[in-house]
């Protein structure tokens, strides 16, 4: 754990907790059985502080494969999308035994394994809170991921609509600079003010409706200061 915490930990206001694995996989790539696309991981994020990739066969046993980041994108979408992507390879450790590292909440992808198969052990860690309190960025991700789930109980389509609205705003009480959750604020309050524009048709007030999209449009231009190359805020 030390060069973890070293590299890590020391920017996370709760870095004096005890680090442990808060989860592990396995993960086998196997071209064969993938066929003529490749195997390999659409962009995610991992539920944990720090994720550490592992290295389990020989680079000889495989052609492809390896850790894409988004974040490697920045330099292209800073430069106003002027310029080229294809120098951008995915990250691989130097070999069986070694490891690469990351922050959980950077969105990546697994790049497809296109010949061979390759193997990766990953660890998920965490890092204990003070006074047996879930970590904040354990309390967001949960937040963001049962969003929807839990709220598709609610009696109406109104409360369903606040109830994700009022998840986003917890998680991101918990980690103000998580890009995503202000994401997801923006696109719940979107789909708020389509509800109230077929709600209000008849009323012809506007006042309620416009508010309700500067609110989404401010929370969107909010995300994009912190996950600039998240491709979903330019749609």
């Amino acid at each position: 754990y030390p060069w973890v915490r070293d590299a890590f930990l020391s920017k996370e206001d709760e870095s004096n907790g005890d680090l442990y694995v808060y989860d592990a996989i396995f993960i086998r790539y196997n071209a064969t059985e993938a066929e003529n696309i490749g195997a390999g991981q659409p962009l995610h994020r991992d539920l944990g502080y720090v994720s550490v990739n592992i290295m389990l066969n020989s680079q000889d046993e495989f052609n492809g494969g390896g850790t894409f980041f988004e974040n490697q994108l920045l330099p292209v979408v800073l430069n106003g999308g002027d310029g080229t992507s294809n120098d951008i390879q995915p990250l691989k450790p130097l070999g069986p035994g070694h490891a690469i590292a990351h922050y959980s909440s950077d969105r990546h992808a697994g790049s497809a394994t296109f010949d061979g198969v390759r193997d990766i052990l990953v660890l998920f860690v965490a890092a204990a809170a003070a006074a047996e309190r879930a970590p904040k960025w354990e309390v967001a991700a949960r937040l963001k991921s049962k969003a929807r789930t839990y709220c598709s109980d609610a009696s109406s389509i109104d409360e369903q609509l606040l109830c994700r609205v009022r998840h986003h705003r917890l998680a991101i009480k918990q980690v103000p600079s998580d890009g995503e959750a202000w994401h997801y604020l923006g696109m719940a309050l979107l789909d708020y003010h389509s509800y109230e524009v077929a709600l209000q048709q008849q009323q012809q007030d506007c006042t309620k409706i416009l508010s309700i999209l500067r609110l989404a449009i401010s929370c969107l231009e909010e995300a994009t200061t912190y996950t600039p190359c998240d491709g979903r805020l330019q749609n």
